[in-house]
């Protein structure tokens, strides 16, 4: 599915350009070539803020460009073309601003890291050239600092990353005005989402996942200022979580079993640091746990205890937890 309007192109199942806000259609939309009697490229390159940089400079000397390719898939280079007339003129002047040894560090967004110019100074540069280098250094830093910082709060829509180098993306980042949103990723490489994180001001706030790949939903997280508190997981796919894992501080703590038809609670077990310490369990399923196993620090058994036959009684909040 592609914009009409600004070419973006996203996945089957989104209706609407997130950017631009209209329906999107199946084809991507005839781009105008340029209207030059022989357009010639003069440059290319991939780096959003390198295109940038061009840009100001064939404005600044009044060569009109156009931008091959610009708007499509963000990892395919953009041509810079102009009029066969204007290629001498312009290839002198990126030549020149390549021959001052300065080179665009492209960042990882995903990451947060910003771009970054450094100026490869040799010894054949005169004072008076490096000088005029260094100020020529700041001002592309300058430029480089804002088109970036511009980009990232202006930022919407999807942004596609390949984690097994296959030329398939796997993982997307969906972003709103400079915000990851949501995030996807196809865990088994088959083509097919099976995880989905969702954020909300920059947190994570909650998550499911297709944890089998039979495309079904079957595990669901809940997050609270960014950090993992409750995770159930749905093991006979009726829609109703059997495990539901308890977080403190991002650390599991506790676990609870439900029976897979009854909803009966059957099943506890507490963890410190997330090591397994007791174990309870309700054999006949009456509403009370009748055995207790106690386990060492490596996790391992070291005493099995028959509880009363009144058993423990669970807390109210574990029996309103049965459905």
């Amino acid at each position: 599915m592609f914009c009409p309007k600004c070419g973006d192109e996203y996945r089957e199942g989104f209706n609407v350009c997130a950017t631009c806000n209209v329906a999107l259609v199946k084809e991507r939309p005839y781009q105008a070539e340029s209207e030059f009697l022989k357009p010639v490229t003069v440059y290319e390159t991939a780096n959003v803020a390198t295109i940038a940089f061009v840009k100001s400079i064939m404005e600044s000397e009044g060569i009109e460009y156009y931008c091959k390719g610009e708007g499509a898939q963000q990892s395919l280079p953009v041509q810079i073309q102009v009029d066969e007339k204007d290629a001498e003129k312009a290839r002198e002047i990126l030549n020149q601003m390549e021959s001052s040894n300065f080179e665009l560090i492209e960042s990882d967004v995903k990451n947060g890291y910003t771009k970054k110019i450094e100026n490869k100074v040799t010894g054949k540069h005169t004072s008076k050239g490096l000088i005029k280098g260094i100020i020529m250094g700041i001002f592309i830093s300058v430029v480089v600092f804002f088109v970036y910082d511009y980009q990232q709060k202006h930022l919407s829509g999807p942004v596609e990353y390949d984690l097994n180098k296959d030329s398939k993306p796997d993982y997307f980042c969906y972003y709103k005005n400079g915000y990851v949103v949501r995030e996807e990723q196809d865990r088994n490489f088959d083509r097919k989402i099976d995880l989905w994180y969702f954020l909300k001001d920059g947190s994570l706030d909650h998550g499911e996942s297709d944890d089998d790949f039979d495309g079904t939903v079957d595990t669901w997280y809940y997050f609270k200022d960014g950090q993992l508190t409750r995770c159930e997981a749905d093991t006979n796919s009726d829609n109703k979580p059997e495990i539901i894992s308890h977080f403190t501080n991002g650390i599991r703590d506790e676990v609870v079993w439900y029976h897979e038809t009854s909803r009966v609670l059957w099943k506890k077990v507490l963890l410190v640091n997330g090591i397994r310490q007791e174990e309870y369990v309700d054999q006949d399923y009456d509403g009370a746990f009748d055995m207790k196993i106690v386990y060492n620090s490596a996790e391992r058994p070291i005493s099995i205890i028959q509880l009363p036959k009144s058993g423990v009684p669970k807390t109210q909040g574990e029996r309103g937890k049965e459905r």
